[in-house]
């Protein structure tokens, strides 16, 4: 009883503190500056809940180029970061907690058939015209 107390406990705290226990995908982004940034924050794609933050690292080897290493966790099965997609430190809300917001890139595709136009992006949603 005292050991399924303790699990709990630990499981409890790591949850507290936004650590992510899935087997999801890590990856690392630098930036210059955080702006206030915590581990636990969310990590978005369009909007999307997808992950979160697990660590915030200062990088200071190099005196002349110091940043930060954001270690963030993608949570959610079957998704994929675009290549060339753009990765900034948003705020939402009265607070403006911060997140993680991963944009894909600006490509667009005309695609043209027989009398009829559709403007179509790389997420293949489209707007019929």
């Amino acid at each position: 009883l005292t050991l399924t107390a303790l699990i709990i406990l630990i499981f409890s705290i790591l949850w507290i503190k936004g650590r992510a226990l899935s087997a999801g995908e890590r990856l690392y982004v630098d930036f210059k500056d955080v702006n206030g940034i915590r581990a636990g924050s969310a990590v978005q794609l369009m909007g999307f809940r997808i992950g979160q933050i697990e660590e915030i690292t200062p990088q200071l080897s190099n005196p002349d180029d110091p940043y930060v290493r954001i270690k963030f966790v993608i949570t959610e099965p079957d998704i994929t970061i675009p290549n060339a997609a753009t990765i900034s430190i948003q705020q939402t809300g009265i607070i403006g907690e911060q997140f993680l917001e991963i944009t894909p890139p600006k490509l667009r595709t005309i695609c043209l058939s027989t009398n009829v136009h559709r403007f179509c992006t790389p997420t293949t949603m489209c707007r019929w015209f």
